[in-house]
């Protein structure tokens, strides 16, 4: 679009929002019906960059409720009004409107999936993370966000990233991470000082012998039972079988 044009195209999506908003706050059915026949009466292409601009769709949806369930039904007919301008729903900065266009399928191009990796918004990588591919995923393996770094580690696996999940900030991911070590494996010798209960239980039943003294001094094993009996039963075990 040139540049003059633009501005006029903000001032269009701006109303095309309101329309939508009192379309849907009228009370009227918001069907696949009732939608088409919205859209035969807009201008496509507004609509298009209404979609593709998160602050007209807070604007038309945000307010309204069961938002998600009203965007994706609306994207969706959309797409069979217009698939031609549908493709183009995946340049959009949206999550919920993103979610609608890998549901539907409309993208002409998959490097797209790839660049959305780079997203500023966690949940736009949240969806990059799922469909991308592996070369880009591995850009994910250190996200700041844990529910983008939990699908980037499930994606390439334990053979690839095992070492990080048994050093990743959130306990959840250490546990799975412990889960899928090897018996003895050498990265659990440093977690002797984990604190989160959970992992550190896991780590009581994987960790190598000769590791399991330096376990005692834990604060898990002065402040729960369970767990003292746990590592005091490994330990009698251990040594029972070496007599």
């Amino acid at each position: 679009m040139s540049d003059d044009a633009e501005p006029q195209l903000h001032v269009d999506a701006s109303l095309a929002a309101v329309r939508i908003s009192e379309h849907i706050t009228s009370g009227r059915s918001h069907g696949s019906l009732e939608w088409s026949s919205f859209l035969n009466k807009e201008d496509l292409n507004v609509i298009l960059f209404l979609l593709q601009n998160k602050k007209y769709v807070t604007l038309a949806f945000r307010t309204v409720r069961y938002h998600e369930y009203q965007l994706g039904t609306f994207c969706k007919v959309f797409s069979y009004v217009s698939p031609d301008l549908a493709v183009k729903l995946i340049d959009s900065d949206d999550a919920t409107v993103l979610k609608s266009a890998f549901s539907l399928g409309f993208y002409s191009d998959l490097s797209k999936i790839d660049s959305l990796v780079s997203s500023t918004c966690s949940e736009i990588r949240t969806i990059a993370a799922r469909y991308c591919s592996t070369e880009a995923l591995r850009s994910l393996k250190t996200d700041k966000e844990s529910s983008v770094r939990k699908i980037a580690f499930e994606r390439l696996g334990p053979s690839e990233c095992l070492d990080l999940m048994l050093k990743d900030k959130v306990a959840d991911i250490r546990a799975d991470a412990i889960k899928l070590a090897p018996f003895s494996y050498p990265g659990l010798s440093s977690m002797t000082g984990e604190i989160a209960r959970y992992p550190f239980q896991l780590l009581i039943e994987k960790i190598s012998e000769d590791h399991l003294p330096m376990m005692l001094g834990n604060r898990n094993v002065k402040d729960n039972r369970y767990i003292s009996s746990a590592l005091e039963q490994r330990m009698s075990a251990i040594a029972g079988r070496k007599k």
